[in-house]
């Protein structure tokens, strides 16, 4: 790692440097002209920090070349992985890197929208407490002049689950079932709550950590569903605007649980999210392979009676067979397709 390397890297401010040529432009991830979208630490003017898969970067520009600048001091191998996509185009898969070069279609100099996704991560890397080995560390982008983006108009959903909504395991032959290989294996974008989003033309937010339950924290440092809500990661408080919509799929990590325990750790989950989203509405999707399902439906209707709310139970009975514990892309789709059908009226 060269000088002007560390300094960009140590202290995440962007300085110009000799391998920036003087046409160019270097932006911080707060410029108007790049979006933010998902559950990320925004407190440091110089950097802004997701351990969650599914967070997105939305860039406006013009010219031929942009250059995504990214602090991996801490992380460590394999790295998470990210899709890259400009102007709507195919997604291109590329393992997190201190510089990203993209070369724009056309060769024009006209306007362009690139779009980074968080892809997928190492679930043992530690996502929680610092150091944060497994986050993307946006510091911002190198560019020739930057653009206008468009308002977003698309209402939020939020989705809350483990390592399913994380995308654990969509392609399991890619690779052997080790951690080593798991950022090809994994793809937020091929999760039912990503295809279920982008059906109904609603804005995603993930919060999907593998081994996270109601009743368990998980893989990566990351407590029970409880305690993790309010948090990005820990000692970061979610400071998001508030979703229209909540959806969440809880239970796959609790099933050798009792039920009890089960029903009432998920009663305090959901007391959290109320607490914090007093306006959002809220669904709970039973858990895929049909454990604690009529439990589940039971605990919603109290919750109603209880506090006068409106959380909308969603049974998944039948959805997909209960093996693989961990749908493949036809698994996920099978649950997004079903998922709009009962969404969509309501949304």
């Amino acid at each position: 790692m060269n000088f002007c390397q560390k300094r960009l890297f140590c202290d995440g401010t962007l300085y110009l440097t000799k391998m920036i040529r003087s046409i160019n432009m270097l932006l911080s991830w707060n410029h108007p002209s790049i979006r933010i979208i998902g559950r990320w630490d925004r407190r440091n003017p110089g950097r802004v920090v997701t351990t969650n898969p599914g967070g997105i970067i939305e860039i406006s520009y013009y010219g031929e070349m942009i250059t995504l600048c990214f602090d991996v001091v801490d992380n460590q191998y394999p790295r998470p992985h990210l899709w890259l996509q400009v102007d709507n185009g195919v997604r291109i898969e590329s393992a997190l890197e201190p510089f990203l070069h993209i070369q724009s279609p056309g060769g024009d100099g006209g306007c362009h929208l690139l779009r980074v996704i968080f892809k997928s991560a190492v679930e043992e890397q530690n996502r929680w407490s610092e150091p944060l080995v497994g986050k993307v560390s946006f510091l911002g982008t190198i560019l020739e002049r930057p653009g206008l983006l468009q308002e977003r108009k698309e209402k939020v959903i939020e989705f809350v689950g483990d390592s399913i909504t994380e995308g654990v395991l969509i392609d399991t032959e890619c690779g052997e079932d080790c951690q080593a290989t798991r950022t090809y294996q994994d793809d937020v974008c091929a999760t039912y709550a990503w295809l279920t989003a982008e059906r109904l033309n609603l804005e995603p937010r993930f919060m999907g950590f593998g081994g996270v339950g109601v009743t368990q924290g998980g893989m990566g440092g990351v407590p029970k569903a409880s305690l993790a809500y309010p948090y990005v990661y820990e000692n970061c408080q979610l400071g998001e605007r508030e979703p229209d919509f909540i959806l969440i799929n809880h239970g796959a990590n609790d099933r050798k649980a009792d039920v009890v325990n089960y029903i009432q750790e998920y009663h305090n989950l959901l007391t959290v999210i109320r607490k914090l989203h007093p306006h959002s509405q809220i669904f709970c999707a039973g858990m895929f392979f049909g454990l604690f399902l009529d439990d589940l439906r039971e605990l919603v209707e109290k919750f109603n009676r209880q506090y006068h709310d409106r959380v909308i139970y969603i049974d998944t009975k039948g959805w997909i067979p209960p093996d693989p514990l961990h749908p493949l892309r036809e698994g996920h789709r099978r649950i997004a397709e079903k998922l709009v059908e009962q969404l969509k009226p309501m949304i």
